[in-house]
């Protein structure tokens, strides 16, 4: 079911300056105030120069050979958003962000673009490949099992922009590429920063979101910068439900007539985290300049799941005599961090990196059991699964820009990349898998319905 929509959100920020903070009253009206702003930022869209789906020489999002949209760091916190990902559905219509019913993949969402599947949008860091979530994503008929990124694992406050070429892009960017290609770039500069406070909630009361979050820069030797960002965050499950119309006890029980009929609770979960993020450069000299960047995320959930009836299959109940609503647990915990160095020589501008990823996902239970078991399954089990993906990309590009040759401007570009990925999944405690070959009645026959049930 879907969420309300409405929702009350509030947003402070305040500009981190050297000395005195000075506050002004402006004289424009809050009309006046929205329009310029928003002409504002249409002009810096036309003239900020962009990276993505080009290459060599500078170019805007005007004289783009591909459509490009930009948005701005200004533009994501007025959102009230605390996830990134949610942030960027808000703005750009061709991206969906929808909600899914339960399990864990309530928790990690990806960004749908053009009504393609996730694993089909490339996303970059700095222009950099950016790692995929180690969570299989399902729901999508065309790409169900596959391993999309999750940017929100980058905290809001450490983007600059972000640019999103809305075009397919594999002929120049591969085939995950094909929706397109969503291009993060990181604030950079030794000057400015900001502290944000945001508290918001549903209209019914649910969904309380609660996010602190901040940047600055540092100088770093001579010309050189490290910008450093942070945010943590906190969210409360919100659930939507229809009342349920089936049975939920045995024949007979008198208390068929009161149980609360709230069979699923569908929506957001519990959440938990805090993402770190820094960019830096450093010159060597006037040809030569290393850089670096990072993120580290770490999330934890508590997520709804249907309710086990006290007379089905999945619930024992001498454990649970009403029934129970199970909970699923993920840890999630999630870090990039690239070098490399960039330059001039002999004509030609270099570009050297290489980059690590790796996303953790531990899943636990605070509250199931294995109904195989009967009366001696365990009510909680420290250790569901683990599912980890790496990611190791090593990239050398160059490029020329030849002027007059044949009368006309000449880029000549070559690169190399070197990628490595590993996928493991890791099993968890024996006693949440096995079957422990319990029946009820114990007299029933394998593969025989259950006479009080129907069910087998």
């Amino acid at each position: 079911m879907a969420l309300p929509a409405r929702a009350i959100c509030h947003t402070l920020r305040t500009p981190l300056i050297k000395g005195m903070a000075l506050a002004s009253l402006g004289l424009m009206n809050p009309a006046q105030a929205a329009e310029k702003s928003t002409q504002e930022e249409a002009r810096l869209e036309k003239v900020t120069v962009i990276s993505t789906g080009v290459r060599g020489t500078q170019r805007t999002v005007t004289d783009s050979p591909a459509p490009v949209d930009i948005v701005t760091s200004d533009q994501l916190l007025k959102t009230g958003r605390a996830d990134l990902t949610e942030a960027i559905a808000k703005l750009l219509p061709s991206f969906n962000y929808g909600t899914n019913v339960a399990g864990y993949n309530s928790t990690i969402r990806p960004l749908s673009n053009r009504s393609l599947a996730p694993a089909y949008t490339l996303v970059l860091v700095n222009g950099k490949r950016r790692h995929n979530s180690a969570l299989p994503a399902n729901g999508s008929t065309d790409s169900s099992g596959a391993n999309s990124v999750d940017i929100d694992m980058i905290p809001i406050s450490a983007v600059e922009r972000i640019e999103v070429l809305k075009d397919s892009a594999a002929a120049q960017y591969g085939s995950d590429a094909i929706a397109g290609v969503i291009n993060v770039i990181l604030k950079s500069g030794a000057e400015g920063g900001h502290l944000g406070l945001t508290y918001g909630k549903l209209y019914s009361g649910e969904g309380e979101v609660s996010k602190f979050e901040g940047d600055t820069g540092f100088e770093l030797g001579d010309g050189g910068f490290l910008h450093l960002s942070a945010d943590a965050r906190k969210r409360g499950d919100a659930s939507w439900n229809d009342k349920a119309t089936n049975t939920a006890y045995f024949p007979g029980d008198p208390r068929e007539a009161t149980w609360d009929r709230v069979g699923v609770k569908n929506g957001d979960p519990q959440i938990k985290a805090f993402n770190l993020a820094y960019n830096a450069e450093l010159p060597l000299d006037d040809q030569t300049t290393l850089y670096s960047y990072g993120t580290y995320g770490q999330r934890d959930a508590i997520i709804n799941n249907y309710f086990r009836y006290p007379n089905g299959n999945a619930n024992i109940p001498e454990l649970f005599a009403d029934g129970y609503y199970p909970l699923n647990n993920l840890d999630d915990t999630d870090y990039q961090y690239l070098i490399g160095g960039k330059g001039q020589a002999l004509g030609w501008n270099w570009d050297l990196s290489t980059t690590y990823g790796r996303n953790n996902n531990h899943q636990y239970s605070d509250l199931t059991i294995n109904p195989s078991l009967g009366p001696a399954s365990p009510t909680s089990f420290d250790d569901l699964a683990t599912y980890r993906f790496e990611q190791w990309v090593n990239n050398l590009d160059i490029t020329r820009a030849f002027d007059g040759l044949f009368g006309v401007p000449l880029q000549v570009s070559a690169g190399l990349e070197h990628r490595w990925e590993r996928f493991r999944t890791f099993s968890g405690d024996a006693q949440a898998y096995q079957v422990g070959g319990y029946r009820f009645p114990a007299s029933l026959p394998n593969g025989q319905a259950n006479p009080l049930t129907g069910q087998l």
